[in-house]
């Protein structure tokens, strides 16, 4: 198991284009959070991307270097 599956929550991190498709970026992180759950994100990438030390992210790959990706 890679290093971001063991932080973000057993998911790969080309799993973050499905969970943040539909996103109008930037996002806030709340807002973020309530997507991802929509397009189906398990609940332990919600909380990694809830406790990230970031209020809003840019892009993907934002979400991914938050996250430690």
């Amino acid at each position: 198991m890679d290093r971001f599956k063991d932080m973000a929550g057993a998911f790969n991190p080309g799993d973050i284009k499905k969970y943040t498709q539909g996103v109008s970026w930037p996002i806030g992180k709340d807002d973020l959070v309530n997507v991802m759950k929509q397009n189906g994100a398990p609940d332990g990438v919600t909380s990694k991307v809830q406790d990230a030390d970031a209020d809003q992210f840019s892009d993907q790959n934002d979400v991914m270097s938050k996250l430690g990706g």
